[in-house]
């Protein structure tokens, strides 16, 4: 719907050189329902005004700026001009109601950004800005076919149209599929110090502390996958502990990438994959620095950290109001925060979240990434993606089963790829494609 307060949605910034691409952008935008300033030759100039006050009232009358990064964008000083005033006159002044989204051609890379331009938002296509930005482009309707803002649902049980909310969290989209909706939370690029010191209780030597830039953003669900999303699109559920809003387990990293697949066949979508290691822990970590997001953490035995109760379920908690009649008995556990004589996987959202509103990236089940195990690199590293090739595939987080040390935010282990167990699932991601 568009707003009466702007004469257009979409002020669209690119070189004159790229006008040909650029067009095909501004007709997708335009498809989509969204208002597109995108062409000098539409100025109206009044006698008396200057073309740059003619640029300047344009740019306060668009809601959000839309910049066409490419190598001729980059020394382009129209476009320069452009992206500093609505950044210096609108963004700033107006973030909650006001965005400014990059969308690179794909040979000029993000790194190449003015420094203050680089943690804005990525878009990697006109179709994905149009979601972005509130217009509503149709999609294929199989099995993934779109995002649900809050309040809003496709027919027959189908989201039909790109979009998106906001709370104090940040930005989100309900994605559904059938009648399993999974909130996705968008995740903006950044630096964090990865790794663990050799103070923290309990770090192992592979952990090695670490600088790690990511230059662009991505979606990350809220959860570790449900047992109801990986049914609706697979078809069945192969978990020890069947119940649907608790983690789907006993799949292998092969079989997540089965369901990756799944979903960008029938998205037409690529975007749909594991997130990398690093993206893992800068999403757990969500700009803490502490061993867990609550917090340093303290183990008084084997399963026993305080620190974890309030936000993770493992060993020493996931028997407390145990409710299924499939149990791991756990009468002989050692050193468990609680008594208790039966565990197994929890429902999600049960424990608190992180400042990014994730829940259980810590506890439940492992979750695969998509990177080979192997050690990090040395030094900093921007946008890592792990070793080349390995013997095992990275697991995080720790799980219902295990001991404190292991729920970590460092914590790194490796897997067999066709490996399944009763205390492993994954967290799905959506981003710009690895291969």
């Amino acid at each position: 719907m568009p707003d009466p307060e702007f004469a257009y949605d979409v002020f669209l910034s690119f070189a004159s050189a790229d006008e040909e691409v650029a067009r095909e952008v501004w007709r997708t935008l335009e498809a989509g329902g969204l208002r597109v300033f995108w062409s000098t030759a539409s100025l109206d100039v009044a006698m008396g005004q200057s073309w740059v006050a003619a640029i300047q009232e344009n740019l306060e009358r668009s809601r959000h700026f839309v910049l066409f990064w490419t190598a001729q964008a980059k020394v382009s000083p129209w476009v320069q001009a452009e992206y500093e005033t609505f950044y210096g006159q609108c963004y700033l002044k107006d973030r909650a109601g006001r965005r400014l989204v990059v969308l690179p051609d794909g040979e000029e890379p993000i790194a190449s950004l003015p420094p203050f331009l680089r943690s804005l938002q990525v878009a990697r296509t006109a179709s994905e800005m149009v979601g972005r930005l509130g217009g509503g482009v149709p999609l294929s309707r199989g099995v993934a076919s779109g995002w649900l803002g809050e309040g809003d649902r496709g027919g027959e049980g189908w989201a039909s149209s790109w979009s998106q909310g906001a709370d104090r969290f940040g930005e989100f989209g309900n994605f559904k599929v059938a009648d399993a909706l999974q909130r996705m939370r968008w995740i903006e690029p950044g630096s964090f110090r990865m790794g663990s010191p050799e103070s923290e209780p309990g770090r192992d030597d592979v952990e090695t502390p670490h600088e790690v830039t990511l230059t662009e953003g991505f979606w990350l669900a809220d959860t570790p996958c449900p047992q109801s999303l990986w049914a609706a699109v697979m078809g069945s559920n192969p978990s020890r502990f069947q119940s649907p809003d608790r983690p789907v387990e006993l799949v292998s990293w092969e079989d997540c990438q089965e369901f990756c697949r799944t979903l960008r066949a029938q998205a037409s979508d690529p975007g749909w994959r594991l997130p990398t290691e690093a993206e893992w822990e800068y999403a757990c970590r969500a700009g803490t620095k502490d061993a867990t997001y609550a917090g340093p953490i303290e183990t008084r035995g084997e399963r026993d950290a305080p620190i974890l109760d309030a936000i993770a379920w493992y060993g020493g908690n996931s028997g407390v109001g145990y409710d299924l009649a499939e149990a791991e008995d756990s009468s002989g556990w050692k050193e468990k925060q609680f008594e208790h004589t039966r565990a197994g996987t929890r429902r999600v959202k049960t424990k608190a979240p992180n400042a990014w509103s994730l829940y259980d990236t810590l506890g439940n089940v492992w979750e695969w990434c998509e990177d080979w195990f192997g050690p990090y690199e040395p030094g900093s590293s921007t946008d890592p993606r792990g070793p080349s090739e390995g013997s095992g595939r990275v697991i995080r987080g720790g799980s219902w089963f295990l001991n404190a040390r292991n729920v970590r935010a460092a914590y790194r282990r490796k897997c067999v790829p066709s490996f399944r167990g009763d205390a492993l699932g994954f967290r799905l991601a959506r981003g710009r494609g690895l291969r």
